[in-house]
């Protein structure tokens, strides 16, 4: 087929595919007027008997829903040509036609729950370049003990996060926090979900069982090995996944722990709620006693912390920031680090909505803020936002 007949039949698909997307749009934007028209007559022929100011007050309501809900819907699925560049070089108008065709056909993403069309100009809009800085090796940006905040446009239940969290100025763009662990091998695996907790038959947390604890580190889903993995909290629980899946996100930031840890830098109004063993008390009594502890270390023992705790379960309800058997996902970077509350200034805050769905929790903007506060211990190293 020569490339005239292939640009034409380009073109005829250009304007066929545009105008049903055209037309869709139409019937979506027609839905909600639709749907208040029948409404509206309703009230109208009930005023007869609720009386004419109650039919004047629902007509103005009604009218104020009609126009956002119209708006909202168009601003939805509006297609802003400007965003699409035109293309390089010459070509005439039917190639160009084409070019814009193909370039807009990539901001087009379908959703089957419900089956809906929108347009966007991307899925993410962290970069390759981004990433490169954060991982290259040699010279990668990233170390073992990173905190990681990550944010995504357009999803529900990052702005009921952000609502719920006290998100605000930079820390608005960031919903998730997760802990980068770097290199895991084999050897890593024993220790794995050691310090897992399982909720037995009378309702009462206990130890979980050698066979609970090698079916969760066995399970590739949860642990797995590989030189550069990020563990977090998310709805199926403790995990561990390779650093490019987690990026595939819009927002990121990476917050950085202090070089030293000092007697000295201790809050004496912070305190730790996270009953302390093993390493992490260990180097809590070795701070208090005046040792100098370096980034190093730390990081290592809040890794291996987590990595005790891989498979527990989420905390949907942001509420066992006590007890610690469950995690959100800033919760679950809390205890990691719970050897030194004291010196980074973070602590569980009360959240609400409106003075409602109070909790004492940590959130993702809570990292954000306690690094930015200018005490000179946490500090954001790196965002693209």
């Amino acid at each position: 087929m020569n490339r005239s007949l292939d640009h034409l039949l380009l073109l005829l698909a250009a304007l066929l595919v545009s105008l049903f997307f055209r037309l869709y749009r139409f019937m979506v934007n027609l839905t909600l007027p639709i749907i208040f028209v029948g409404l509206f007559a309703l009230l109208y022929w009930g005023h007869q008997y609720y009386g004419l100011g109650a039919w004047a007050m629902a007509t103005v309501v009604l009218g104020m829903v009609l126009l956002v809900g119209t708006y909202t819907a168009y601003a939805l699925y509006h297609y802003d040509s400007d965003r699409l560049p035109d293309s390089v070089g010459a070509g005439g108008v039917v190639t160009r036609i084409c070019s814009r065709f193909i370039t807009w056909l990539g901001t087009l993403r379908y959703f089957r729950a419900p089956w809906v069309v929108v347009q966007e100009s991307s899925v993410f809009k962290l970069r390759g370049h981004e990433i490169r800085q954060l991982i290259d090796q040699p010279g990668g940006l990233l170390q073992p003990g990173d905190i990681l905040l990550r944010g995504f446009d357009g999803y529900v239940d990052g702005e009921f996060i952000r609502l719920t969290g006290g998100a605000g100025n930079g820390s608005q763009y960031f919903s998730h926090a997760a802990l980068y662990v770097g290199p895991l091998t084999e050897a890593d695996r024993a220790i794995a979900s050691r310090r897992l907790k399982a909720l037995g038959a009378d309702g009462h947390w206990h130890e979980a069982t050698q066979a609970q604890q090698d079916a969760v580190r066995h399970n590739p889903d949860y642990f797995q090995t590989g030189s550069q993995m990020v563990m977090h909290s998310m709805a199926k629980g403790v995990h561990v996944e390779d650093i490019l899946t987690f990026l595939r996100c819009d927002y990121v930031a990476v917050i950085r722990m202090p070089e030293t840890f000092t007697r000295a830098d201790l809050q004496p109004d912070a305190h730790t709620l996270v009953q302390l063993s093993g390493e992490a008390k260990t180097l809590y009594e070795r701070l208090h006693a005046g040792d100098t502890l370096t980034r190093a270390e730390v990081a290592v023992a809040a890794i291996r912390s987590g990595l005790g705790q891989i498979g527990a379960g989420y905390d949907c309800l942001f509420e066992d920031s006590a007890t610690f058997h469950r995690f959100s996902c800033s919760e679950f970077v809390y205890y990691c680090y719970k050897s030194v509350h004291q010196v980074v200034g973070l602590q569980p805050q009360t959240h609400a909505i409106a003075g409602l769905f109070k909790r004492i929790t940590v959130s993702p903007a809570d990292l954000y803020n306690a690094a930015g506060a200018g005490l000179g211990k946490m500090r954001v190293l790196w965002k693209n936002v």
